[in-house]
């Protein structure tokens, strides 16, 4: 069914679990917001740094990963995002946080896991400040929906041209003519 959401514009909507339908894009939206969370809420909870001793990487979400001890019974990095905290913490029990270097040299026999502190960390979830990172690869609080370049760029009325044509269009006209033509101020002080 195609329908007109108010974020995307003409857009498919699908028809939920419980009956009703919802836009395809906003429903992708809201399944990845939500990984990204229980990411978040799954790093603090494994210590928020590589629990390698030697290590103690934490400067990107991104490149630390779980590996698991014993049981696996779902990868936490891939589909298991989708289940609720209380299943992912029960398997996060299972597993040790490490860097992404870490990560390959434990399958590559290079690092006995045995080393590795297996700490986890309790948290009140509610307190948790979650970020998530958008289109522009910038990091975000959960209640903007855009950083602040990409709400300045969103709030224009007329898209800029790049510096080098813009340049351009002052030196055949004026300051005055140019500003006026893209409604910004033609103050070239």
């Amino acid at each position: 069914m195609i329908k007109k959401c108010k974020k995307h514009g003409l857009t498919e909507y699908v028809k939920r679990k419980d009956g009703r339908y919802r836009c395809k894009k906003c429903s992708v939206e809201a399944v990845q917001k939500r990984r990204d969370n229980i990411k978040i809420m799954a790093v603090k909870y494994k210590g928020g740094k590589c629990q390698n001793p030697k290590c103690g990487y934490d400067k990107y979400i991104g490149a630390l990963e779980f590996h698991h001890l014993y049981d696996k019974e779902f990868g936490i990095s891939s589909k298991g995002y989708t289940r609720s905290w209380g299943i992912v913490k029960e398997e996060l029990k299972k597993s040790v946080l490490v860097c992404s270097n870490y990560h390959k040299e434990i399958h590559g026999g290079l690092l006995d896991v045995g080393n590795i502190v297996n700490e986890n960390y309790e948290f009140e979830e509610k307190k948790i400040n979650y970020y998530y990172y958008n289109k522009c690869g910038c990091e975000i609080n959960k209640n903007n929906k855009l950083c602040n370049n990409c709400h300045i760029t969103h709030q224009r009325k007329i898209e800029r041209p790049p510096y080098e044509q813009l340049k351009k269009e002052i030196e055949e006209t004026s300051c005055c003519a140019v500003g006026h033509k893209y409604g910004v101020s033609d103050n070239d002080g």
